[in-house]
């Protein structure tokens, strides 16, 4: 008969050799690899209690995507031991990797890795056992994103850092499209102004450069930085040094009258979407390429390939700007068992699914939200904030005569005049999509508000249908506790379109939901679910 066993890897810094060592666990007995296989003859010893099961959470509601829960490792220390050599180890940041498997599978192809994460912290001492606590993938993006600051070092007339004013001050960093963004004046003596730090393999464009909102000409581009502080442009134009390594500045020919704004795109307009940007900033934080799910960013950029409104200008962390990014997308960001990064946009279950569930082995099964969206009532109006202007612009703020045929004033996309003018005082338009027809059933349906970064009308407006048509219908927001079959366990995942078929509410001929939150027991396969559909 065949036994499954658990097999922990812990990554530690034994601080008395100053060396990182790999320790390994496992439940039942102990167990070690065969001479053939990497590591080869590895001992796991058998002190393993718990191995920490993960939930993941990818729908909560609208506009809520995303939540990972991690276990706990617990290791049994009844004799005292244990903790007395590991007590002499730092953990927190380093690897943690659990794999079930077949006593005996050959290693590691024949087992399943459930977690693949690192330690949040230290772990903690009991009297009789020690507990790990592991963060998911996405704990690793809690780091600040953009650490370049300005120094404030100029030695005026030259350099481009600064002084006083803004040193120490967070440089922008333009990751998609930055319409009407107000770059930062960082020569004083010769009117240059950064616009974004390197962000990759891509370069910014500058398309329109401002003044109080009349436009400037452009001149030709510097080929270096030396170049743009030695040559200036001249009257009522600016010039633009832009390079993949070098970042992008803009240096102007005289002083402005008004406030300084320019329209940026960073890379192509394929390089401008939200799976494109979502990965660009996992590579700038330093995750390898071979670590993205190339397969999730292909599928969002077929789902969702408009151009975003994207960049930052102040402290933020990595998790912090994916977060932002995948929630405009509807979509959940996450890091699987296997230590990949994943996207997927949370729509309606469709498709044949991975498997029928059924009473058989259900132990308990209810609606917690009869209406799927966390509300009284499905949606009657979607209101989709998109478009956004990074720099608002009152009347006061601009140039030009607004009582003119003839006003100067400009905004992007080819505004002119008024229309410039009520573009450049909103931060963001409005695409709404209706039913009026849900309020029949539905007295008290809802409005939803939903903000995206979505740069253009038309596409803004089909993203705002495709939400009001995921919202107006009443979805169940069912949870089960059950048992998977050995064939479902490895197919039920997070995202996943499944049947669900019950004697009750309707479920008598299965019903098509999508996996909204996961835990497996994968030793017991006991697993707790929430769908909805």
């Amino acid at each position: 008969m065949s036994e499954q066993i658990v097999l922990v890897e812990i990554e530690g810094y034994n601080k008395a050799t100053g060396l990182a060592e790999t320790l390994r666990f496992c439940d039942g007995l102990a167990y070690r690899t065969r001479p053939a296989e990497v590591p080869a003859n590895a001992l796991y010893r058998p002190f393993l209690l718990d191995p920490g099961w993960c939930r993941v959470d990818i729908y909560t509601g609208p506009g809520k995507y995303g939540q990972i829960t991690p276990g706990e490792c617990v290791l049994d220390d009844s004799s005292g031991t244990l903790g007395a050599k590991l007590i002499g180890y730092a953990f927190d940041g380093r690897s943690i990797v659990v794999r079930i498997g077949e006593r005996g599978a050959p290693y590691p192809a024949g087992y399943v890795t459930v977690i693949n994460g690192t330690l949040a912290g230290q772990p903690s001492f009991d009297w009789n056992k020690i507990t790990f606590h592991p963060a998911d993938l996405t704990a690793a993006q809690q780091k600040t994103l953009q650490t370049a600051r300005f120094a404030g070092n100029n030695v005026l007339p030259n350099g481009v850092e600064g002084l006083d004013d803004i040193k120490s001050k967070v440089k922008p960093m333009v990751l998609a499209l930055a319409s009407n963004m107000s770059p930062v004046l960082c020569n004083t003596s010769k009117l240059i102004y950064q616009v974004s730090v390197p962000v990759g393999a891509a370069a910014h464009t500058i398309t329109a450069v401002r003044d109080g909102g009349l436009p400037l000409t452009a001149g030709s581009a510097y080929a270096s930085l030396a170049d743009m502080q030695a040559t200036a442009p001249s009257s009522g134009q600016y010039r633009v040094f832009s390079t993949v390594a070098g970042g992008c500045y803009i240096r102007l020919g005289a002083s402005p009258a008004r406030g300084i704004t320019c329209d940026v795109a960073c890379g192509t307009a394929a390089d401008r979407t939200h799976a494109q940007t979502w990965r660009r900033v996992l590579l700038y934080a330093g995750v390898p390429v071979g670590s993205i799910s190339a397969a999730d960013v292909a599928a969002l950029d077929a789902a969702l390939p408009a151009e975003i409104e994207f960049a930052l200008f102040d402290e933020s962390t990595a998790a912090a700007a994916l977060s932002t990014i995948a929630n405009s997308a509807a979509a959940a960001w996450y890091g699987d068992q296997t230590g990949v990064y994943r996207i997927a946009q949370w729509t309606p279950a469709s498709g044949p699914p991975v498997a029928t569930l059924t009473a058989l082995r259900t132990e308990t099964m209810d609606i917690s939200d009869p209406v799927g969206n966390g509300d009284v009532a499905p949606a009657y109006l979607v209101n989709l904030s998109y478009g956004r202007n990074w720099t608002k612009q009152a009347d006061a703020d601009l140039g030009g005569d607004k009582t003119s045929s003839t006003d100067p004033v400009r905004a992007p996309g080819g505004r002119a005049g008024l229309a410039a003018r009520a573009w450049l005082a909103e931060e963001y338009r409005i695409a709404p999509a209706t039913d009026a027809t849900v309020q029949t059933a539905y007295k008290n349906a809802v409005k939803l508000e939903l903000t995206s970064l979505i740069s253009a009308a038309a596409p803004a407006q089909a993203f705002a249908d495709s939400q009001l048509a995921a919202y107006k219908v009443a979805r169940n927001l069912t949870t089960l506790s059950m048992w998977l079959s050995p064939a479902q366990i490895n197919a039920v995942r997070a995202g996943a379109t499944v049947s669900l078929k019950m004697d009750r509410w309707g479920y008598n001929n299965g019903k098509l939901v999508r996996v909204a939150g996961v835990l497996i027991d994968r030793q017991t396969r006991k697993t707790e679910l929430t769908l909805w559909g």
